[in-house]
């Protein structure tokens, strides 16, 4: 019988061209034989997901591979290699030459395109590839075996977030807390779940304690979830923190917590802040394993974020609005390593069809590449495709609010 082998794979370029890196998964008979991540310098998304398919079939042909699957979830890249697509590229046309003549010397082939969702592994390698370069491998070496990280939509006017403060400093006095941010709009799960996602990569910690809680007391279980690259989410299984756990790496393990040991034992239900993720996170930073603090659950369980992925549709890309920050600049569900994949480039414009209308903007580097007053289409500090108005609010402007949808058009 012919082993079968399985390759899953991505490219990412931070800009388009930007910092690069290529990740990929192989599987044989159903289980993990191989994995790479690797920076390949500046380059653009594309030639970057060529890069990964080149670098998983000379893998594959070393292990001897003969009958293989490829999927991909750049659709460009697998309808290019279908024939579905023309390459225009001069630079992109020997990459495909290369990765056919490859693909031609097994037995049997195929090449799928799958939703970003599916691809979380081989997406989390080339993005880790990226950092790693940029970094020297020093961020993720770091270790803050104090540090907590708090996010809520407490404020500072009734005692809550000093209180939470308290029982961490009862139980570990050396703990570290970090204030990321406590005006969260009450209940406002999708701003928490931003705002916890983008800080999650420039802070390192022990635990990131994430609360805000609409639903306390009631049937969303207060869990931790660990990433494939060990970070530990605390807090309410409500959406609040599978998006910051997903540009971790993605969710590894998850507990829902229920020892006692560990718990307050005034413990009410309405301040679960107080009586179970304070002490939790507090305990995590004394050294106490996951698995102490509850039974572990189906990973395919924990509440969705409060967003998707783009998708492709009839009138180009189909984005919602996940953000708007203090000065108007709209966030998109589109995250940097995704913006060659829907064909955005520095310099060119793309049409944005709001409502009856459509905008043309163009793709740049940073606001300044705009004359004041003007809109802009680029990758802010929160790593996600963002609109702007140099100078001024795009939400004002465009008319943009949390929750919009809206389509893209590339060329």
């Amino acid at each position: 019988m012919t082993d079968k082998f399985t390759l899953y794979i991505d490219g990412a370029a931070s800009g388009n061209p930007g910092p690069a890196g290529i990740g990929g998964v192989i599987i044989k008979n159903g289980e993990e034989v191989k994995t790479y991540s690797q920076a390949i310098g500046e380059a653009t998304n594309n030639i970057a997901e060529y890069q990964a398919l080149i670098k998983g079939l000379n893998e594959l042909v070393g292990l001897g591979a003969l009958d293989i699957e490829v999927f991909s979830d750049s659709e460009l890249l697998v309808k290019q290699m279908k024939g579905e697509y023309k390459v225009k590229s001069e630079n992109l046309a020997g990459l495909k030459k290369e990765a056919r003549q490859l693909m031609e010397s097994f037995n049997d082939t195929s090449i799928t395109h799958i939703p970003r969702a599916k691809n979380k592994t081989a997406d989390g390698l080339a993005c880790e590839a990226i950092k790693e370069k940029r970094t020297g491998g020093s961020r993720k070496k770091t270790v803050h075996s104090n540090r907590i990280t708090f996010i809520s939509d407490f404020g500072q006017g009734d005692g809550w977030t000093g209180i939470c403060k308290a029982v961490i400093k009862d139980i570990n006095p050396d703990a570290d807390i970090i204030d990321i941010a406590h005006d969260i709009p009450v209940f406002d799960i999708r701003k928490g779940a931003f705002v916890l996602a983008t800080a999650v990569q420039y802070v390192k910690a022990a635990a990131h304690m994430a609360v805000v809680d609409p639903g306390v007391g009631g049937q969303r279980r207060p869990v931790i979830i660990r990433t494939v690259n060990g970070s530990l989410f605390v807090g309410p299984d409500n959406g609040l923190l599978l998006p910051a756990a997903e540009r971790d790496g993605g969710v590894d393990k998850a507990v829902s917590i229920s020892n006692p040991a560990y718990i307050l034992d005034e413990g009410l239900a309405t301040f679960n802040a107080r009586d179970v993720f304070a002490p939790v996170s507090a305990h995590i930073t004394k050294g106490i394993g996951l698995d102490e603090f509850g039974e572990a659950i189906d990973t395919g369980t924990l509440t969705p974020g409060p967003w998707g992925d783009a998708r492709m549709s009839s009138q180009g890309w189909e984005a919602e609005v996940i953000d708007v920050d203090r000065f108007g600049t709209a966030r998109l569900n589109i995250q940097s390593h995704d913006a060659g994949k829907i064909g955005l480039e520095i310099d060119k414009k793309s049409g944005l069809i709001l409502s009856s209308r459509t905008e043309d903007i163009s793709f740049k580097r940073t606001f300044g590449d705009v004359s004041p007053g003007e809109p802009v289409m680029l990758i802010d500090s929160s790593g996600f495709l963002s609109i702007a108005i140099n100078m001024g609010s795009a939400a004002d402007k465009l008319g943009l609010y949390v929750g919009m949808r809206l389509h893209l058009m590339t060329s």
